[in-house]
């Protein structure tokens, strides 16, 4: 794709206006489930309308929103190859010598830990299977494990606490594969270890923040590598929905004087699938039994995800920051 003879300064409102689109679809998405959860319907056509919209209506939208996320951040790539390429090109003074601008730093694209300047991409993430669908032929045995198994993950729905674990569970039924979404901020404020592992991500961004601006850079974006997460969730459901999983985060930098504010989303990556020769926690249900039901191509692993965003200040050197919601609610980590 070809910048040339366009106006960057209105292809960057673009790529900006396509990011607020994914974030505003997302943000809908997420006020839906909230008021899903707490309507009081019942009856045949709520379990339609419920049905169509975990399998159907939701993981489209979800679709819409990494779509419109990736436009964003590819047109923002290209405004900033262009620049790149612009100011390259216009230079006209030989190496070393100098045109009167200051010297841009030596190394200001990445750190030592793998954090990068450039809007946010979801970096190349691998996912084991142990199991390959559709591998086996189903036998009469099958037949009647599923049946328990199915009416197992619809009797979970009614259980408090379990809904999101028996709702992943119930997706993986559907045998199609969509991508699930978590509500992220929600599963960090019910399980500590989920909290935990943000605030892990939020100080690794801290310190390639820092790294970036000792650099020379004063105001950036900037995405980090995918990195497992260190605590395991300590609740049921959270345990049930995620499990072990990934971390990443993109932000926005800015510096004042000795402050640095970051607007960090931190996302979390995971691939809802089982696991040869390991057990559910709580039941101690070896894995196998439900991994069988993807071998004979009845039921489907999925990619899931959920973000939260953050807005991060502290005093350059130091190790206490100011952590608000995007609403202005404040805490010190």
């Amino acid at each position: 794709m070809s910048m040339q003879g366009m106006n960057l300064t209105a292809m960057r409102g673009v790529a900006k206006a396509l990011g607020d689109c994914s974030q505003d679809l997302s943000d809908s998405v997420k006020r839906l489930d909230q008021l899903l959860r707490s309507v009081d319907w019942r009856g045949p056509d709520a379990e339609q309308f419920l049905h169509d919209w975990r399998t159907k209506d939701r993981p489209f939208a979800v679709r819409g929103i990494t779509h419109l996320g990736e436009r964003g951040a590819f047109l923002q790539q290209q405004v900033t190859d262009q620049e790149t390429s612009s100011n390259s090109d216009g230079q006209g003074s030989a190496p070393g010598s100098s045109n009167g601008a200051p010297a841009s730093p030596s190394d200001t694209s990445t750190t030592s830990s793998g954090y990068s300047i450039g809007p946010g991409h979801k970096p190349d993430i691998h996912w084991d299977e142990d199991f390959v669908w559709g591998s086996q032929s189903a036998t009469p045995q099958d037949v009647a494990s599923a049946a328990e198994w199915r009416t197992k993950g619809e009797l979970a729905l009614l259980v408090p606490g379990l809904g999101d674990a028996a709702r992943a569970y119930l997706h993986y039924w559907d045998n199609n594969g969509e991508p699930f979404h978590i509500d992220y901020d929600r599963a960090a404020a019910e399980d500590s270890s989920i909290q935990h592992n943000i605030d892990d991500e939020i100080r690794r961004s801290m310190t390639g923040a820092e790294e970036l601006i000792e650099q020379g850079n004063q105001s950036f974006s900037m995405t980090g590598p995918a990195s497992g997460t260190q605590h395991y969730p300590v609740t049921e459901n959270w345990q049930k929905t995620i499990g072990g999983y990934q971390q990443w985060s993109s932000a926005e930098v800015t510096t004042s004087g000795n402050t640095a504010t970051m607007t960090i989303t931190v996302h979390a990556e995971d691939y809802y699938n089982f696991n040869k020769g390991q057990s559910d926690i709580a039941s101690e249900t070896p894995d196998n039994v439900n991994g069988r039901f993807c071998e004979i191509g009845w039921a489907k692993p999925f990619p899931t995800s959920g973000d939260v965003t953050r807005v991060v200040t502290w005093e350059l050197g130091s190790n206490n920051p100011t952590i608000s919601t995007p609403s202005g609610t404040h805490q010190e980590r």
